[in-house]
C-alpha cells in the first residue's frame, strides 16, 4: 500500500531560494593568473520561464482568427541571460560603453563564438533541467 502521508509534502519549503552555481567561464576573460574567470549562474523557476514565454509570445493574424507564436529564438536567449548572475550583462554602464540598449545583444556580443555560446548555454540548459548532459560533453569537458 502507498504511504499517503501529506507531511512530506506540507513539511518542504516551498519557499527556499534556488542557489548560485559557478560554471566554467569562456577564454576570453582571463584572470591575473591566466585562468578564465568563472561565471555565476542560477536556475530559473517554472514561473520565470513562463513569464519569458508569455513575453515572446506574440499573436500573428490567421484567417478569421489569431494564433499564438513563440519566437523561440529570443526566448531561448532570454532564458540564458536570465540564468546568468555573473557578468551582469543589464549593467547600465557595460550596455552604455558597448553603444547598446538590449541586453541580449550584449549577451551575443560576448558570446560570439559558437564554442562560447554553446558552452555556455548547454551549463545553463542542463542546470535548468531543459537539456540532459550527454556523456559526450563530459568527455569534451575533460579533454578541455
Amino acid at each position: 500500500m502507498i504511504n499517503r502521508n501529506m507531511s512530506y509534502f506540507m513539511d518542504a519549503d516551498l519557499n527556499k531560494e534556488f542557489e548560485e552555481v559557478e560554471i566554467k567561464g569562456i577564454d576570453l576573460f582571463k584572470n591575473e593568473k591566466g585562468e578564465n574567470i568563472p561565471w555565476i549562474v542560477k536556475p530559473l523557476e517554472m514561473s520565470d520561464i513562463e513569464a519569458i514565454r508569455e513575453a515572446n509570445t506574440s499573436k500573428k493574424k490567421k484567417g478569421k482568427g489569431y494564433i499564438k507564436e513563440l519566437d523561440e529564438k529570443r526566448f531561448g536567449n532570454t532564458i540564458i541571460l536570465d540564468s546568468i548572475i555573473f557578468p551582469d550583462f543589464k549593467n547600465k554602464e557595460w550596455l552604455a560603453k558597448e553603444k547598446l540598449l538590449d541586453p541580449i545583444e550584449l549577451m551575443l556580443k560576448v558570446l560570439k563564438k559558437p564554442t562560447h555560446y554553446a558552452s555556455i548555454s548547454d551549463q545553463i540548459l542542463v542546470m535548468n533541467g531543459m537539456k540532459e548532459n550527454d556523456e559526450e560533453d563530459d568527455i569534451q569537458a575533460a579533454k578541455n
